[in-house]
This record gives C-alpha cells, sequence and structure tokens, in this order.
C-alpha cells in the first residue's frame, strides 16, 4: 500500500510539472492559443484574432479585416483582401506570437491582457465623452454668438443714428454674452468717446486691444486712445500718452494716425525759440489737425515773435492757412502759445483770437 502511495505521488508531482510547462509553452491547439489582441513591440500595430476566422489589423492610419488560417500545425495563412495574402511559419506562447514570413521578415506580437483591453475601453469611453462634451460646448458658443450679434447688430444700427445712449446698452448686453468679442467693446469705447466719458472709453478700448480683435480694428482702438488724451487739459503725460498711442496705431496701418504723427513732426520754422516751445509748436499742430479734422491745412511757419501780416508781433505761434472741405476760401489762423491751451474745441470755423478772448487786429 506505502509503494502504491509513493507511485501515486511521484505520478502527481509529474502531473502538475508538465501542466505548468503546458502553461508556459501553450499546450492548448494554436487555433485557441491564437485567439484574442495582440501587439507589436513598438504598441503601435495590434492584431485581434477571431473564432470564425476573421482578424482585424489595426494601426496608424486606421483598422483592416482579413482572414486567416492554419494551413498546418506549423503555418499560418493571412488574408488582407487588397493587400495581400502571405504565410508564415509561426510560434505561440502563452504570452508571445512569432510570425516568420516568407520573405525572412520576423514578427513579433505581445498578447494584451484583459486588464489592458478594459483599459482601452475606458480610454475610448473617456475620448468619446470628451468629444460629445466638445461639440456640446461648440454649439452652446455658436448660439451664445448668435445671440450676442443680435445685440451688436442692434447697436450697431443705434451707432449709425447717433444714439449713444442706446447703442451703449445693446453693446453692453453683448458683451455680457460674448466677452471675447473686442469689436463690441471698441464700438461701446466710441460711443463712450461720444459721451465725453473718457475713463469708460480707454478701459473699453484697451480690453479690445486684450483680445482676438483684427489689426484694423486694433489700430482704430488705439487711433481712439490717441484721440481722447490728445483732447485732454495739456500736460506732458497726455501728450506722451497721445503720442505713443499714435505711433502704435500708425505701424497697424492707421493713416490717419499717421497723418497726426506728420502733422507734429513738421520742422518748424522758429526766430530764436526759448527751448520748451518747439515741442508746444508741434501740439498746436497736432491740435489744429484734431479740430478740423477732414479739412486740409498748410504750415506758414512757426515763429518765437509771430508777426501778423508781417507787420505786428502778437508773441509765440504759428501761422495755420486752412483749407474747408467745402470749398470756401482758405482762412489764415493764428495760433497763440502763449494762450495754448485755453481753446474752445467745440467751436470751429472762428479766428484763433476769437476762440482765445481777444479781437482780431
Amino acid at each position: 500500500m506505502n509503494f502504491a502511495n509513493g507511485h501515486f505521488r511521484v505520478l502527481l508531482a509529474f502531473l502538475l510539472i508538465f501542466s505548468g510547462l503546458c502553461f508556459l509553452i501553450s499546450c492548448s491547439s494554436p487555433e485557441k492559443s491564437i485567439l484574442g489582441k495582440w501587439r507589436n513591440s513598438n504598441n503601435k500595430e495590434t492584431v485581434d484574432f477571431f473564432e470564425d476566422g476573421t482578424a482585424n489589423f489595426s494601426g496608424e492610419k486606421g483598422t483592416m479585416v482579413g482572414k486567416y488560417r492554419f494551413v498546418d500545425k506549423e503555418h499560418l495563412l493571412i488574408d488582407i483582401g487588397m493587400y495581400g495574402t502571405n504565410i508564415f511559419s509561426f510560434t505561440i506562447t502563452n504570452k508571445e506570437l512569432h510570425l516568420n514570413g516568407e520573405d525572412g521578415k520576423n514578427l513579433v506580437y505581445y498578447r494584451v491582457t484583459k486588464k489592458e483591453i478594459e483599459e482601452e475601453k475606458e480610454r475610448a469611453r473617456i475620448k468619446v465623452a470628451q468629444e460629445q462634451e466638445r461639440i456640446r460646448l461648440e454649439t452652446e458658443r455658436k448660439k451664445l454668438a448668435e445671440e450676442a450679434k443680435k445685440h451688436a447688430d442692434l447697436g450697431n444700427m443705434f451707432l449709425k443714428q447717433q444714439n449713444w445712449k442706446d447703442s451703449v446698452e445693446e453693446y453692453s448686453k453683448a458683451i455680457n454674452i460674448d466677452d471675447s468679442n473686442g469689436e463690441s467693446f471698441a464700438k461701446r469705447g466710441y460711443c463712450y468717446r461720444m459721451m465725453k466719458k473718457y475713463d469708460s472709453a480707454i478701459n473699453d478700448f484697451q480690453k479690445s486691444l486684450d483680445t482676438q480683435y483684427n489689426r484694423n480694428g486694433k489700430a482704430n482702438s488705439l487711433y481712439n486712445m490717441g484721440y481722447i488724451f490728445s483732447n485732454q487739459t495739456y500736460d506732458k503725460q497726455n501728450f506722451d500718452k497721445a503720442k505713443k498711442y499714435f505711433i502704435q496705431s500708425c505701424d497697424l496701418g492707421n493713416k490717419e494716425a499717421c497723418t497726426i504723427l506728420d502733422v507734429g513732426k513738421i520742422k518748424i520754422k522758429v526766430d530764436n525759440p526759448a527751448k520748451n516751445e518747439t515741442k508746444s509748436f508741434n501740439v498746436i499742430l497736432s491740435t489744429v489737425y484734431e479740430i478740423w479734422q477732414g479739412d486740409s491745412f498748410e504750415v506758414s511757419g512757426c515763429a518765437s515773435n509771430l508777426k501778423l501780416n508781417n507787420t505786428k508781433d502778437v508773441g509765440p505761434g504759428c501761422q495755420i492757412v486752412l483749407h474747408p472741405q467745402n470749398n470756401e476760401e482758405p482762412d489764415i489762423q493764428f495760433w497763440l502759445l502763449d494762450k495754448f491751451p485755453d481753446l474752445d474745441k467745440n467751436r470751429r470755423g472762428t479766428t484763433i483770437f476769437t476762440i482765445l478772448g481777444r479781437e482780431p487786429f
């Protein structure tokens, strides 16, 4: 009995060892062993073998459906339709699949575990969810953009009517819906400028520059900022800001800003000027342009002691010849430095002496 038990134990141990070896080298039939998903060493291609003799071949260019069958115990035929039919000698273990082609190429694939398959499914699920969310957000964005455009269009209508208050209200509604539209900020800023709410205007023009507003739009915003500072009470800080914004606007192609800068850069003829007069003359010339926008003018000259008709000294200033748009006779204007910038810029077509509260000579 003991002898029999001893033989039984030896046989059982042998069977356990054999079954372990079979697990490692896959003693099951190749038809069973090959089933499942395999990935090549560079992780760019996979092959999925199914029981019905079909297989999916996936790579960077997509997935192709093919067929396979075992020619014998050592050879596997793979048919991928228009891509051809090949016969491979093969070796299958629990973890690896080796395919040796007739051309000598050796392909190695590694079995994809159930855990890896589940992880791939989860990644695919997340990718689909993300795409669905992207589409939802894009649809919502378009809907909001359409709603914002309705208010912006109303704002444009009121703007043409010079109805600044209602225009501001509509642009504000558009901005509350879509604050990425630089045009709405810029046009509301222009309305604020016309309402003389300069701080609000500057704020809106600056915000328009922070959006994806087009080049011309940004040039106009910078021009308007320069315009506002050039019309403030003259001091060096306002002058420097106006000049900076006009330069930036000109660099972006705004011709009006470039014209203002050209006026400011005219070589001024000055007889024995004081140290600070030349810069002040430039301010006079820039202001002339701002007051008579659209009209053309030429500078006869600037001097520390400007003479009226070459007879009477009237102090430092510039003589401007204005050519109105309505083809009226040219009007000579005398801009006096000692009174600048105490000018009433809302009064047009008046001689500088009347603007300064003086009687003309």
